[in-house]
């Protein structure tokens, strides 16, 4: 199963780095226009910020996945961070990055 989860985790964090960088191009405004009436730069604005807020939720997204292949390699994954019991594979198959069973989730 860990081997399955890990080649899981590292797809998952390729695509989540090809969304990063594309996402700060779009933050950057590369290849767009510079010259916007107020309009265009208002909703340019709107954009921005949900660009930011997307960016910002991909990165605590690839901490989460970087801190479950630690835990692959040192042998803790899939144990429960607070009671130390085995994960269900079926919440590990769910949320790949858990660190709590269900019951200490709850």
């Amino acid at each position: 199963m860990a081997n399955s989860i890990k080649a899981d985790l590292e797809a998952k964090k390729a695509d989540i780095l090809k969304r990063i960088a594309a996402l700060n191009k779009d933050i950057r405004h590369e290849n767009k226009p510079t010259e916007k009436d107020f309009s265009e730069q208002v909703t340019e604005a709107e954009n921005d910020d949900v660009l930011r807020r997307l960016f910002e939720e991909s990165n605590r997204e690839l901490k989460q996945i970087n801190k479950a292949l630690d835990r692959i390699e040192s042998g803790e994954y899939g144990k429960c961070a607070n009671c130390g019991n085995i994960i269900k594979e079926e919440r590990l198959k769910a949320v790949l990055f858990a660190t709590h069973c269900i019951k200490c989730a709850e």
